[in-house]
């Protein structure tokens, strides 16, 4: 990434590790005021809600934005927000070499 940006000037390049910051939602769900990270709100049972994804016939949870997942797939609006909030405003945890807030105040 550093090459990249050292390379072509006029051009900022970021990497964002979504995989960490989900596996962080996953393992620390409580920390963000999820009830589970398991199961998922919409789907047709087991681990996530199973391996269908969410359709006419699916049971929906009551309270979707106390589940990380929405589907065995997607994750909730709800840690959806949070992601961006990290993308948007976290540290070099997750996006890097510069959050997408400051990539904006660059072009600014």
């Amino acid at each position: 990434m550093a090459e990249l940006n050292d390379n072509l000037p006029g051009a900022t390049f970021v990497v964002a590790n979504v995989y960490d910051l989900v596996m962080e939602l996953i393992k620390n769900y409580d920390k963000y005021g999820f009830t589970t990270s398991s199961k998922a709100c919409c789907g047709n049972g087991g681990q996530f809600a199973g391996i269908v994804p969410c359709g006419p016939t699916s049971s929906i949870c009551t309270d979707r934005y106390k589940h990380v997942f929405w589907d065995p797939y997607h994750p909730s609006e709800a840690a959806n927000l949070i992601l961006v909030k990290q993308l948007l405003d976290g540290d070099k945890r997750y996006i890097s070499p510069i959050n997408l807030r400051q990539l904006w105040d660059l072009s600014s």
